[in-house]
């Protein structure tokens, strides 16, 4: 593939990563289903009528369910009203599907919990008083932090995740990656390069106990480019997916962790947190076009 081509491929997910935000209307990624939300200290959130209430047992009424949109999550209780905004500091149950502000923005942490980022940049926490707030935030504190799991109709946790990978997964995937990432012992080949005027392409290709394990490839031009690394586990599937993107100051990634059934289960994009410095990975439904894979391949 020529400099241009391949140029133009990444220019056009830069797009698509950036206008996002004003995509309309609000689409479902996934189905609708039954969620528990915990907090640091191993609390159990559930919705009443308008507010997230602690109760350590499901009920019909109580009960909140949320469904992957294409620019997050969507939290709803049990009499259909969505989580969002009503105030400048409160949060509740008020919206309806189509109402922009009861699209959260889901930011996943490196140990699996997530945090909820409202359209005006505002994090949902717990205050001092045991009550769901919201407000600006520096940096991501404890009390901001969920675990949020699927659970069957009756409250226990389901056999199927539908917001993540397993722990384990995630888990093999790390193990795999931190044997071959940036591993100058392993045996790396230059197979491509093609050089232009304030431009160029390069694929290398790493390997690892015989395999091919790691393919790389950076294409710019000028002060714009960015890099795709596709990661294999002795076989021709990825299990990893990373992409950067640079240019104009600004650098967007995204990370594509695979299933090990042939899709994916994690997709995260990484973002700078409202006009702070403190860098989120917001996690966005794989399907979504902020994710989306413009090259060819089969997932592990």
């Amino acid at each position: 593939m020529s400099t241009y081509l391949q140029f133009a491929v990444m220019t056009v997910a830069v797009v698509l990563f950036a206008s996002l935000a004003h995509a309309e209307p609000i689409l479902p990624y996934s189905a609708t289903g039954p969620v528990e939300i915990v907090d640091y200290q191993g609390n159990l959130w559930r919705g009443s009528a308008q507010h997230f209430v602690k109760a350590s047992k499901q009920t019909d009424a109580n009960r909140i369910l949320a469904r992957f949109v294409a620019e997050g999550i969507q939290i709803s209780n049990a009499v259909g009203k969505y989580l969002m905004p009503l105030s400048e500091f409160e949060i509740g149950f008020a919206g309806d599907a189509q109402k922009r502000a009861t699209v959260l923005r889901l930011a996943r942490h490196y140990d699996g919990k997530v945090s909820f980022v409202t359209d005006s940049d505002a994090v949902v926490y717990v205050d001092d008083k045991g009550v769901l707030k919201t407000k600006p935030m520096e940096k991501i504190t404890p009390n901001a932090k969920f675990t949020l799991r699927s659970v069957n109709g009756a409250g226990r946790p389901s056999s199927i995740e539908r917001f993540d990978c397993p722990p384990e997964r995630i888990k093999e995937i790390r193990r795999r990656y931190a044997k071959v990432a940036n591993n100058k012992k392993l045996r790396t080949e230059v197979v491509s390069t093609d050089e232009e005027f304030h431009g160029g392409f390069e694929e290398i290709h790493r390997f690892y106990k015989g395999h091919l394990a790691e393919v790389t490839t950076t294409s710019f031009h000028g002060s714009m480019g960015g890099s795709n690394f596709k990661y294999f586990w002795q076989s021709d599937k990825v299990y990893f997916y990373y992409t950067k993107f640079w240019g104009h100051g600004e650098v967007q990634e995204t990370r594509h962790y695979s299933s090990g059934n042939g899709s994916r289960c994690r997709c995260l994009a990484t973002e700078h947190h409202g006009s702070t410095q403190s860098v989120l990975q917001f996690q966005y439904p794989c399907e979504s076009p902020t994710m989306k894979v413009s090259e060819n391949f089969l997932w592990e």
